[in-house]
């Protein structure tokens, strides 16, 4: 079938932020899969460690639950649910449910397979692995999900990336995570969406969303 320059322009656009995320993953991995501490984890640990206070310990214990999967993940389908009888279409909830089961399923996989250990020696077994972090990486999912469902002004979507900071913030000054844990989470998050978006696609045939609905909706926003 002939595809036009621009049809094809496009669809590039559309797989050049699942590419540069994909690679975005990997080059982090590449950087701590030996067991090496990478310098930039070691400055900043350093640089935390000189600087944490009690306060401020006891603040990033209670800010580091907001990324909780056992409460970020129902609250993730209940939005869902809630768009899904808006719009008369299951397909809210197979992404969202998708997604979710893509937090838990990359979690326990990288944790188990890189076994990374965190920055107070944590080690296997899996679900106490430090790469990549669990909170980080639920948050993000979550974040992703619930604007691409409910959408909003750029200040908004802006807003919503607040709980990734805190949680991410958290996580590292309470030397529960290196850096780069963290930060991996972005990109790795990013990637479950579109998968999930895309095999949501494949379950669920309507006019609702369309393709890739949950990462296309930021390009109908109002300004």
């Amino acid at each position: 079938m002939y595809v036009s320059r621009g049809e094809a322009r496009r669809r590039g656009a559309d797989w050049a932020p699942s590419a540069a995320a994909a690679v975005l993953v990997v080059v982090i991995w590449t950087q701590i899969r030996s067991g090496d501490i990478p310098a930039v984890d070691r400055w900043v640990r350093s640089e935390v460690a000189d600087v944490q206070n009690p306060a401020l310990l006891a603040a990033s214990e209670a800010a580091k639950y907001v990324g909780t999967w056992t409460w970020v993940a129902p609250l993730v389908l209940a939005v869902a649910g809630f768009v899904a009888m808006v719009r008369a279409t299951w397909r809210p909830v197979v992404e969202a449910g998708l997604s979710v089961m893509g937090v838990a399923a990359a979690t326990l996989v990288l944790k188990a397979v890189v076994a990374r250990a965190g920055p107070h020696g944590v080690g296997p077994p899996a679900v106490d692995g430090s790469w990549p972090s669990g909170h980080a990486l639920t948050v993000v999912v979550a974040t992703l999900v619930i604007v691409g469902l409910l959408g909003g002004s750029r200040l908004v979507i802006g807003l919503a990336a607040l709980p990734t900071l805190l949680v991410g913030f958290a996580l590292v000054y309470g030397g529960h995570h290196w850096l780069t844990d963290v930060v991996v989470a972005v990109p790795l998050g990013y990637l479950i969406v579109r998968v999930a978006s895309l095999a949501a696609s494949i379950f669920v045939h309507d006019d609702a969303g369309g393709p890739n609905h949950l990462l296309m909706r930021h390009e109908a926003v109002a300004p």
